[in-house]
């Protein structure tokens, strides 16, 4: 580690650290991996960034509604392994990439596409309007700007616990809803961390678009690591995540 890190005495990587020493130890051991779930999680992107392309450069609403949600139902297995994969990682699930890849589709495809539906209606959403809004000749209120980015930051927000719940517990629409409220109001700082981290990736991928747009099948994974690395310690002790699977995998022997 010590090509990007100082030396540290205390770092162990046949142990699991803890704190930034965590940090290191899981981008050694698995940054690898992610990067190549993240090219294949780019391609599964591109029907819905091409169908919301389609509808802004036609600025219809109607168009915008069946194909960013159609697109978004394409993506939404594509996404919900992304997310399995990491979360794996963070509990150190001994499997390699590919493995966890499959495991992660079986188990999360048909669960993943209404949620991904939404997910790319939100996107289209987001994206018509912040295009409506460079192409307006007359200036935005400053309300009309705050209110822009601070419900992207609720629905991002609620978007990375929501997909981390979809491919941990198979649960009810109802028990997620009161699930993701419970942790969001119990680890607001941590949320807030987390969110904010991701809205300033965005902002600076759309201020230096298209250029940016070139790094995302590079960085795209990171970008999802480290938002559920910041979350991760309080969401299992909050859900009991690993103490759920270890119990689960000991009935099954």
């Amino acid at each position: 580690m010590g090509m990007f890190f100082p030396d540290d005495d205390t770092y162990n990587n046949g142990l699991r650290q803890t704190g930034f020493n965590r940090y290191k130890q899981l981008l050694s051991e698995r940054s690898g991996g992610w990067l190549k779930m993240n090219l294949i999680t780019c391609i599964g992107a591109a029907p819905l960034v091409f169908l919301i392309s389609v509808s802004v450069a036609a600025t219809s609403v109607l168009l915008l509604i069946p194909l960013s949600f159609t697109g978004g139902m394409i993506f939404g297995p594509f996404m919900s392994c992304l997310f399995d994969s990491i979360l794996r990682g963070l509990r150190d699930d001994p499997d390699s990439w590919w493995e966890e890849y499959k495991r992660g589709w079986r188990q999360n495809w048909r669960t993943s596409l209404i949620p991904g539906g939404f997910f790319g209606l939100l996107a289209g959403f987001y994206t018509f309007m912040g295009f409506m809004m460079y192409w307006r000749t007359a200036p935005l209120s400053r309300s009309v700007i705050v209110m822009y980015f601070l419900s992207a930051f609720v629905v991002l927000s609620v978007h990375t616990v929501l997909w981390s719940l979809l491919v941990l517990f198979d649960q009810t629409p109802k028990n997620r809803i009161i699930n993701i409220v419970s942790y969001i109001g119990g680890h607001l700082w941590k949320v807030v961390r987390s969110t904010l981290f991701q809205l300033i990736f965005i902002v600076l991928a759309v201020l230096f678009a298209p250029w940016s747009l070139f790094l995302i099948p590079f960085l795209g994974w990171y970008v999802r690591f480290v938002t559920l690395f910041i979350i991760y310690d309080s969401f299992d002790e909050f859900f009991s995540i690993e103490e759920q699977i270890n119990a689960g995998n000991r009935n099954a022997e």
